[in-house]
Order: structure tokens, then sequence, then C-alpha cells
């Protein structure tokens, strides 16, 4: 019996054989497990191209997706759409410009969306620009 670390599969960490597509974007799931610090993380890679994925953690940011990390292959396939629409979300609102470019076709991070709304909001509330009209 080979007791070797590096040789045995992580009981924390689970991968699906085919990565489960994400619909709304260009991702698929590969995989649902642990990361380093012991949170609990979905692991996502984009469907078309050899490049790098990307992890998300569950706890708090997919409530959904945290409540059913344990469930099976066939059960996470069949809420998809439910999982789909929190990683979306959370995508838009919270991802780099990399991880939206990859998943969502935009050039711009939610970040930066935010705070440019923020900035337009700001320029029209300002009141030394009330005064000067």
């Amino acid at each position: 019996m080979n007791r070797n670390a590096y040789n045995r599969k992580s009981p924390r960490n689970r991968t699906f054989g085919v990565g489960i597509d994400v619909p709304g974007t260009d991702l698929k799931m590969v995989g649902i497990g642990m990361d380093r610090n012991g949170n609990s993380v979905v692991r996502l890679r984009p469907k078309y191209g050899n490049k790098r994925g990307f992890s998300i953690q569950t706890n708090g940011n997919l409530p959904m997706l945290h409540r059913n990390r344990r469930a099976s292959k066939e059960m996470i396939a069949d809420n998809r759409n439910q999982f789909g629409r929190e990683i979306y979300d959370h995508i838009d609102r919270f991802g780099t410009r990399y991880q939206t470019k990859m998943a969502l076709n935009r050039n711009s991070s939610g970040r930066e969306a935010y705070k440019a709304s923020r900035r337009v909001g700001e320029r029209i509330n300002d009141p030394r620009r009330r005064m000067n009209r």
C-alpha cells in the first residue's frame, strides 16, 4: 500500500470528469473542494481554449452552491441554472478584468464599472457644480 501523500487523492477535493457548463457565461465548473486554508471553493475554467482557470470561495459568496457542495454531480448539473446565476452575479460585481473578460466577454471588470458609476453620481451631486449652473 502506497502511503505517499502526493499519490493519494485528497478527500477534500472533488473534480468532475467532464466540466459542467455554467449558463450565461463561457465557463465550466471543473470541481468543488477546499483551498489550502480550508475554505470551500468552486473551480472554474473557460469552455474554449486552454486558459488558466480560477476559483471562487463559496462561503458567503455563493450560498446556494455552498449548501449543496457535497451533492452528487447529477444534482449539481440539474441545478446549474441557479448556480450559474450566482456565479454570474458574483463575477459581474466582484470579478477582476481577467475574469469578466473570460467569463462574460467584457473588457471592464465589475469593480471598474461600479467605480465609474460612482464617479458620475458624484459629479452630478457635487454642490460646487450646482452653484455654477
